[in-house]
């Protein structure tokens, strides 16, 4: 024996909106997720042939640098701080303790 239930016409209503309003959100998510695999399908792409790019690049620079002449250096060019900004550097150091000194008075 088999029994039936009867709902009433506004839960039947009701039940319908939400299976077609699930199968919508179904639908437009399946169609993000698509459009999200081509876009990262491209992105790969992309990065791909910009990575080529790249390897050209570095053979190329390879090239030029065993084509240019070699810069000599002299020992007098090394690179040294000028005085100034030692002392600056020092000044401001002072200038950061004196200000820290007068918070601790304040608190």
């Amino acid at each position: 024996m088999v029994e039936y239930m009867r709902f009433a016409h506004p839960s039947v209503v009701y039940a319908k909106k939400q299976l077609l309003q699930s199968q919508l959100e179904i639908i437009s998510t399946l169609q993000r997720v698509k459009k999200y695999h081509a876009i990262r399908e491209e992105e790969l792409s992309l990065k791909l042939e910009l990575k080529k790019k790249f390897d050209e690049l570095k053979t190329e620079v390879a090239v030029f640098e065993k084509i240019l002449p070699k810069q000599q250096r002299k020992e007098e060019d090394s690179f040294e701080l000028p005085v100034e900004k030692q002392i600056k550097r020092s000044e401001l150091e002072d200038e950061i303790d004196n200000i820290k000194a007068k918070l601790a008075q304040l608190q």
